[in-house]
């Protein structure tokens, strides 16, 4: 059994841009946006960088795709570090490209540096929503890259920047984002849950926080 004396914990905080490269009928189109990131770190006393824990927190809103009459975004908007976790992908390849040997403390002013682009791994990409109608979210729904019929995504890139996230893409394109409460953009979707098979329900559940998450400083 391993004791530990104590344990600490400590906040940075680091601009990222987001970059998205879609390919559609002979153009490539570039569509980004700025998160802020905040990790939080938590160690126990005489623990080494390995067994830290280190969670990302992503504000800002999804990258807003508009190709013809399609509406699509793509989000790193979620928590975790774990395999899976949207947001982990973009924590990774920041993270290697910044010294990772360094450790944490090191790393998160060297990774402020990173002004040029680091491409993400394809199984480290976003998540993409679509809409059927965007003025109806009942039909949204999630999906693969490699499934998006009008584009094809060529890659996905990070980069530290000193700019903010500028909102308000995402609220054009779904005027109606800022008048549902939080929770699943699918409203009826928990009620119907309880009554009826997942296979019956009219609408994916896709969190509100997927397409915006609020800036608050704490």
């Amino acid at each position: 059994m391993v004791l530990f004396a104590g344990a600490c914990d400590r906040k940075e905080e680091i601009n990222v841009r987001i970059a998205v490269y879609v390919y559609s009928h002979g153009e490539e189109l570039i569509f980004s946006e700025t998160y802020k990131v905040s990790y939080r770190f938590r160690a126990a006393m005489f623990r080494s960088f390995d067994g830290a824990q280190i969670r990302p927190k992503a504000f800002g809103e999804a990258v807003a795709i508009q190709v013809g009459d399609n509406t699509l975004f793509a989000s790193y908007l979620s928590t975790g570090t774990t395999p899976g976790a949207p947001l982990a992908g973009a924590h990774r390849s920041l993270f290697d490209a910044a010294r990772k040997d360094e450790g944490f403390a090191a790393w998160i002013p060297v990774a402020r540096t990173l002004t040029t682009e680091t491409s993400v791994p394809r199984k480290d990409w976003p998540v993409f929503i679509g809409f059927k109608d965007p003025n109806d979210t009942t039909t949204a729904y999630r999906i693969e890259a490699g499934d998006i019929p009008f584009a094809t995504i060529r890659r996905v890139t990070v980069q530290a920047t000193s700019q903010t996230p500028d909102m308000g893409d995402v609220a054009r394109m779904l005027p109606w984002i800022e008048t549902i409460p939080g929770g699943s953009i699918c409203p009826e979707e928990w009620d119907k849950r309880r009554h009826r098979p997942l296979d019956k329900i009219p609408c994916q559940h896709i969190p509100k926080s997927h397409l915006i998450e609020p800036y608050n400083a704490e």
